[in-house]
């Protein structure tokens, strides 16, 4: 598929659509032949020109997967999807755009359900659906060959079956969302560290112990039964149960490494940290690998950045609080558009202000929130700790307009109420 049918920027989709279309041929979830990194777009003074060119061997993808093997580097699910749209309409990007379209317009419905339920104010539920209707990075993503779409549908449709099982317990309620506990970690392992809270939060929301212990026990054992093929296959490959995928040792590695985020932390002032003093510092530059294989790889890249942890926690403390302020500011980068910052404040930038009053002024209103709460402080806090960015943080938005649904319907309120009578002086 042309990069030019593409939407800017390029950076994983032709990778994705690359894995379905091997799915589509019968070659199984393989490392897909991709083009080398083209180094020469990455500015000479920057030291992350350093660590990608020494990430660079014959034959791997980013010196880790070799290409045309099986691999656990990314996650089955959202490849399958795809395979399963190109089975069914072709090489044609069009149809891949409709059918996250339909997802993304599907997303209306959960969200209306959780408000509603939540804050038992029906009107409450339809601002929060307008507004995940019209929100800009919702439609942007539904657009984009990426797993945003299709895991924030499916996590959101998790949520509003947990809201629907705490207002009507029934056995099924578990199960269904130990199903969707299981394809939404399949999607985007981030998930993983949720099944534990998840199944603390049914068993708070239980009308007794019993069916608490009954409905979490039965929740966790339906996600391993989701998950179990996936760890069958990458024991029968690589010889271990390979739970999460192999791209998280690099992502761990490379998110909170200081030389390869020295542009971004250049451009975020008073970060507290000067990439230039780890220059010489081999636990951040990428390990001359031999033989190793992509799970020992992946290992020896988390092993690398503990070390580094450990001995500059100072510096990541530092980190994680850079990587907070970019997780949840309006905005997004420092090559951003003028005009796309303007629309994330106005959208993104309110939306935040507004839930964090609502999170505090209508708590009395919502019942029983304590999944809001935690998926809120555990995606705050996970991506904080790893991973920080807009496109991560996405996800929260849809918790953030739940959670400030009261308050614009107050300003709707306000304004129908001023608006004849400023028209009639």
């Amino acid at each position: 598929m042309p990069e030019t049918r593409l939407l800017r920027p390029i950076r994983d989709q032709r990778i994705y659509v690359a894995l379905a279309m091997n799915l589509t041929l019968g070659k199984g979830l393989i490392c897909p032949d991709i083009e080398a990194v083209d180094l020469e777009k990455i500015p000479p003074a920057l030291s992350k020109r350093l660590v990608v060119s020494e990430a660079v061997q014959a034959g791997y993808f980013r010196g880790l997967v070799p290409i045309g093997e099986p691999t656990a580097f990314w996650l089955p699910f959202y490849p399958l999807f795809l395979s399963l749209l190109l089975k069914l309409a072709g090489d044609y990007l069009f149809f891949l755009r409709l059918a996250q379209s339909f997802l993304g317009a599907a997303l209306v419905v959960p969200v209306y359900f959780i408000t509603d339920k939540m804050y038992r104010h029906k009107e409450w539920g339809i601002i929060a659906a307008v507004l995940t209707a019209c929100w800009p990075f919702f439609i942007y993503y539904s657009a984009v060959i990426m797993t945003e779409t299709l895991y924030i549908l499916l996590l959101t449709c998790l949520v509003a079956v947990i809201v629907l099982y705490q207002t009507k317990y029934h056995w099924i309620w578990p199960l269904l969302s130990g199903a969707l506990a299981g394809t939404t970690f399949l999607t985007r392992s981030v998930m993983l560290g949720l099944v534990p809270l998840l199944a603390l939060v049914l068993l708070i929301y239980a009308p007794n112990r019993r069916k608490g212990i009954l409905a979490g026990a039965s929740f966790i054992l339906v996600f391993i039964i989701c998950v179990a093929p996936w760890l069958v296959r990458n024991y029968q490959i690589f010889g271990v149960y390979q739970f999460l995928p192999t791209k998280g040792g690099p992502t761990f590695w490379s998110r909170n490494n200081p030389l390869f985020l020295q542009q971004e932390l250049e451009s975020t002032r008073f970060s507290g940290i000067n990439p230039a003093q780890f220059e010489n510092e081999k636990l951040l530059h990428f390990p001359s690998f031999q033989t190793e294989n992509e799970i020992e790889r992946n290992v020896i890249l988390y092993q690398r950045m503990l070390v580094f942890i450990k001995k500059y926690p100072a510096t990541y403390l530092k980190l994680c609080l850079v990587k907070f302020r970019w997780l949840l500011s309006p905005f997004s980068g420092h090559k951003t558009p003028l005009w796309q910052k303007s629309i994330s404040l106005l959208t993104y930038g309110v939306t935040l202000f507004l839930a964090l009053i609502g999170l505090v002024k209508f708590r009395e209103h919502r019942k029983n929130d304590y999944i809001l709460v935690i998926l809120l402080g555990y995606f705050i806090l996970f991506h904080s700790l790893v991973n920080g960015d807009t496109r991560f943080r996405i996800p929260l938005d849809i918790f953030f307009i739940i959670l400030a649904a009261p308050l614009y319907h107050r300003i709707i309120q306000w304004c129908i109420r001023k608006l004849p009578q400023q028209i009639g002086s």
